[in-house]
């Protein structure tokens, strides 16, 4: 199994009532960052990044609520939720200061609104594919709101796995890239042991039931435009869907007064466990203010 170079340490927060897990590397290091995971992920896995970046470096890095060892929402799961956590988890480990962040996925989306709503907040941002969803009819909310209420009488089963090495070669059908030694390190990451002795996906079911919204890109498009600082954008090499593959995504882009973006074509949707020396090395570079490297290191 992949061996940790740099170790973590686990801490609690209240966080709008919830008990949120935060995982810290480097507690001691004069230089803090935030660091945010993405859809049914958890904090636990930037760690092949952590392991490629300075040791002065301080990364807090919380599972969201659902996530990991987070305490589960009573009831549903909405981006709002989320950028109000966030917000509090910055007041605690920030107070009256500018935040470095990098967002993945989910995390990324996350704070590409949040970072529209409270600039002044925001020192220097690193994006990870996450460049907000495609939108939908504002017509189908009246139904997606009746599936949604139907979902919450009772969460969905989630799949079992007999142990950890199982789940791990289900992650590697889902991500050739990922070798066996990493897939087993995410494996015990991403996990709960069940009272019968198998392992099932630690995320709360109902991050896959049904939103009572509509996603709209004016609704992005808002909070893009109020953003200041400087943000670096990195692309997988995943196929987009239609509407960021035509004009979408540089129509986002365009949106955002200084951002540079990068694309890392050889790797999935989880760039930072496919190329975390190349997502090392940006973050060095582009957190302090540096040329961004080129060419980038290979993993």
């Amino acid at each position: 199994m992949y061996q940790a170079r740099v170790h973590s340490t686990s801490h609690w927060l209240t966080v709008n009532h919830l008990k949120y897990h935060v995982r810290i590397w480097n507690d001691s290091a004069p230089q803090s960052f935030l660091f945010l995971h993405g859809h049914e992920d958890c904090a636990a896995t930037f760690q092949f990044v952590v392991d490629h970046l300075p040791n002065d470096w301080r990364i807090i890095a919380p599972d969201w609520r659902g996530h990991g060892q987070s305490q589960w929402s009573h009831d549903s799961y909405m981006m709002q939720n989320y950028i109000s956590d966030l917000d509090q988890i910055i007041d605690h480990y920030f107070p009256d200061q500018r935040v470095n962040i990098l967002g993945h996925s989910m995390g990324g989306n996350a704070l590409g609104l949040y970072a529209g709503v409270r600039p002044e907040r925001m020192d220097r941002l690193i994006v990870l594919d996450a460049f907000g969803l495609s939108d939908e009819e504002v017509s189908a909310l009246p139904d997606k709101i009746g599936q949604w209420l139907d979902g919450l009488r009772g969460r969905p089963p989630k799949r079992p796995s007999p142990d950890v090495h199982d789940f791990s070669q289900r992650l590697r059908a889902a991500n050739r890239r990922l070798d066996e030694d990493k897939a087993l390190f995410l494996a015990q990451a991403l996990t709960l042991v069940r009272e019968d002795g198998q392992v099932e996906a630690a995320f709360d079911p109902l991050h896959r039931g049904p939103r009572p919204f509509t996603y709209r890109f004016e609704d992005i498009a808002a909070c893009f435009t109020r953003i200041s600082a400087p943000m670096l954008w990195v692309s997988s090499g995943r196929r987009l869907n239609a509407a960021l593959a035509n004009g979408g995504l540089e129509a986002r882009r365009q949106l955002l007064r200084n951002c540079k973006h990068v694309n890392l074509p050889e790797t999935g949707h989880n760039l930072h466990h496919d190329s975390p020396k190349a997502i090392a090395a940006l973050a060095r570079a582009f957190f302090a203010g540096e040329p961004l490297p080129d060419p980038l290191p290979q993993d």
